[in-house]
């Protein structure tokens, strides 16, 4: 549920855009009454189209800046738990951000990423500054990895899709517009608890609860990806064609 201040400022506009139907609910489910459309985002399938990794290592791959609604502090203990050093993988992490809360928790991370196990497997990339860049980064990948506790739209997802990678995320929030069985290895989410970080959210609302079960679907999820060597997502690519940019426009204008 939301706060008072939150209730109100939603109140203000003649009109409000979100980006799902998950979105939406949130809105209704907390009595507000202002008009509300869902525009989803678009990905540009012209940059980040499908390219399939030819390398012997196996790159997992996650984007999206440090949270703990992004599970940021378990990438660590899920990579280290799904492999061993003769394992031909490698973690790649891009979650830095300019924002000082950001910029002030990236040692810490870095020092914990370097100090686990399977440390020299684990590679951080600095944030990129286009979406050509962005894309040529996931081209050079093999398999997404977005646990996430709640997201609003979760376009990183939605990009891996489009240049053809397969993808692990969480079956809960706005990507289940877009993330199914078809085209992703869903985590199942039980139950619910406060989104609490004590940085960004303080009890506003609920996120998904990420436990010993969720944690051992991602580490399963790893394994098979890994073992197979699934490197294409077919499912993935159709699903991003239907989600346009141009798409977006004619979404935004129809809402107007």
């Amino acid at each position: 549920e939301c706060d008072a201040i939150r209730k109100k400022s939603c109140g203000v506009p003649d009109k409000l855009f979100v980006t799902s139907k998950w979105g939406k609910d949130v809105i209704e489910q907390n009595g507000i009454k202002t008009p509300t459309s869902i525009v989803p985002l678009g990905v540009d399938s012209n940059i980040f189209s499908p390219r399939k990794s030819t390398d012997e290592v196996y790159r997992f791959f996650t984007v999206g800046k440090i949270e703990r609604r992004k599970c940021t502090d378990l990438l660590p203990a899920l990579f280290d738990n799904a492999f061993n050093k003769e394992d031909n993988v490698e973690l790649h992490v891009m979650c830095d951000s300019p924002l000082p809360q950001i910029k002030q928790q990236m040692p810490y991370f870095k020092q914990a990423f370097a100090n686990s196990p399977l440390g020299d497997k684990i590679k951080i990339h600095s944030l990129k500054s286009t979406d050509y860049e962005l894309a040529s980064f996931m081209q050079s990948m093999d398999c997404g990895l977005f646990l996430t506790r709640a997201e609003g739209w979760g376009l990183p997802i939605l990009q891996a899709m489009a240049c053809g990678k397969p993808v692990i995320t969480t079956n809960y929030s706005a990507q289940t517009e877009f993330a199914n069985n078809n085209n992703s290895m869903l985590v199942e989410i039980d139950t619910l608890e406060p989104a609490i970080d004590n940085i960004w959210f303080h009890g506003q609302g609920q996120w998904a609860s990420i436990g010993q079960k969720q944690v051992d679907q991602t580490i399963e999820h790893m394994r098979a990806a890994y073992r197979n060597n699934v490197r294409t997502n077919t499912e993935g690519i159709n699903t991003a064609q239907k989600f346009s940019w141009e798409n977006a426009a004619h979404a935004l204008l129809r809402g107007c």
